[in-house]
């Protein structure tokens, strides 16, 4: 059973029905690639579309090493999973992400699994060319979720800038500081599945 918490970045009431039309093909992952891709350190992370032992299809990032800056010996673990069509290597340029109307209401839907501690969770607006971070407008929800070991199912409501172009979202796996206290651990995985973008 797959448990829905509803989420809202607007002061308004967040309905439960589809209204809009989809916007996220394959958001299922059941059929074709959907536009979803990892954005994180070269081999620091395992990133794949899996099928669970149900049959059930989803995206998989697993944290596969931390990062350890040379000259502050700080450790940090950081990746991403970003839906929408998100070009660049660290996710800036949005100029083919999903398109969409500025000042206007979106749902966001998915649901989220796995061991990691904290999943951040971001929405990018990009203005103009969006081909770079400074078109990017972020929508942050106000604190990190918890994933839990059963499918939860997440609705988020956002409103576009009345500059906004194209969105993109941003699932995000990230922890720093000194050795040993870092909140999450080499193996700890991150599920995604059901991703959907839809007009209010």
């Amino acid at each position: 059973m797959i448990k829905t918490i509803v989420f809202t970045l607007v002061a308004a009431t967040v309905s439960l029905s589809h209204t809009g039309e989809e916007l996220f093909s394959e958001g299922d992952f059941e059929n074709g690639n959907p536009p979803v891709r990892l954005c994180a350190p070269a081999g620091h992370f395992e990133f794949a579309v899996i099928r669970e032992a149900s049959g059930n299809h989803c995206a998989m990032m697993r944290i596969r090493k931390t990062h350890i800056d040379a000259k502050t010996g700080k450790h940090a673990i950081n990746g991403s999973i970003l839906a929408g069509r998100v070009k660049g290597r660290y996710g800036n340029d949005g100029c083919e992400a999903i398109k969409i109307k500025p000042d206007t209401r979106y749902e966001i839907r998915f649901s989220c699994k796995g061991n990691v501690n904290k999943l951040y969770l971001r929405a990018y607006c990009w203005k103009n060319a969006a081909k770079d971070r400074k078109d990017r407008i972020e929508h942050k929800y106000k604190s990190p979720i918890i994933p839990a070991s059963e499918w939860q199912e997440y609705v988020w409501e956002v409103k576009t800038d009345t500059e906004t172009k194209t969105m993109a979202v941003d699932f995000q796996v990230w922890t720093e500081g000194k050795q040993g206290s870092l909140t999450e651990t080499t193996g700890n995985i991150l599920m995604i599945d059901n991703i959907s973008i839809r007009e209010k």
